[in-house]
């Protein structure tokens, strides 16, 4: 089936090149982002962005040769499902080696960052306000180290290390709540 975005290009030469070009490596740019992203729904989503955006390059992907195109599509598919993993935290997820193959997480890391996720929640308010505002920037707001930066009026490059320290509080206020002794 033809993306309706392909559709609506108004040109009819680039319409039908790009309906020729999604047609006939569809299910290359599909195994591609799948070997990335190893979720179905979020493949199918991404072919649609890796369409768009192939759509706003015609002219390029017309002067390419056969081997530069294939290249270049293939580049693309990996390059948007990796950012699509980076955007979501995907790439973050730890595959034991008996899930190696299936590219799923283990149950166990699963289990493990729920539970702590659920101690960091009962914590969270032992926290001093700078932790909780550094945490809540950088892993839930995704601001930059330059934009928090600027927020705490300190140099950019004490916030990497602020950062370490507001999670070592963290860890140590969970380490602490979990073990009361």
């Amino acid at each position: 089936m033809i993306p309706i975005i392909i559709l609506t290009i108004e040109n009819e030469d680039d319409r039908e090149f790009m309906m020729r070009l999604y047609l006939q490596y569809r299910s290359l740019l599909y195994s591609e982002i799948i070997k990335v992203v190893r979720n179905t729904w979020d493949a199918e989503d991404l072919l649609q962005t890796v369409t768009e955006k192939l759509i706003d390059r015609l002219p390029l992907l017309k002067r390419l040769d056969h081997k530069g195109l294939i290249n270049y599509l293939i580049t693309a598919a990996k390059h948007t499902a990796y950012n699509f993993c980076r955007d979501s935290r995907l790439n973050s997820i730890i595959v034991d080696d008996q899930n190696m193959d299936s590219g799923e997480p283990a149950l166990e890391d699963d289990i493990i960052r729920k539970e702590n996720l659920i101690c960091l929640s009962q914590v969270w308010d032992n926290l001093d306000e700078k932790t909780q505002y550094l945490l809540c920037a950088k892993y839930i707001l995704q601001k930059s180290g330059k934009e928090i930066a600027k927020e705490l009026n300190m140099p950019a490059n004490n916030v990497r290390m602020a950062i370490v320290r507001a999670k070592r509080k963290a860890y140590l206020a969970m380490q602490e709540w979990k073990s009361p002794t």
